[in-house]
């Protein structure tokens, strides 16, 4: 799913992920692979890219727990 197909079906997706989160029954989607250069050598990474809802989810906890965390790392 693209970020404007969820933008389009959010009123849909947003009750159901949230009732997910609530109960602590949200478990995190497929994570889609991608091979990326590691280095000028010619070696490969493996990068996991998450879906979309993850990416919404994860981004949501960050903003929560971001000013919590934050002052207590290193300047």
């Amino acid at each position: 799913m693209t970020c404007g197909e969820a933008r389009k079906r959010w009123s849909a997706i947003k009750p159901k992920l949230c009732r997910e989160l609530i109960e602590g029954t949200y478990r995190p989607g497929d994570i889609r692979q991608a091979m990326i250069p590691k280095d000028d050598k010619g070696a490969m990474r493996k990068l996991g890219i998450p879906n979309v809802i993850d990416r919404v989810v994860q981004e949501a906890v960050r903003h929560e727990i971001e000013p919590l965390f934050e002052p207590l790392f290193h300047k």
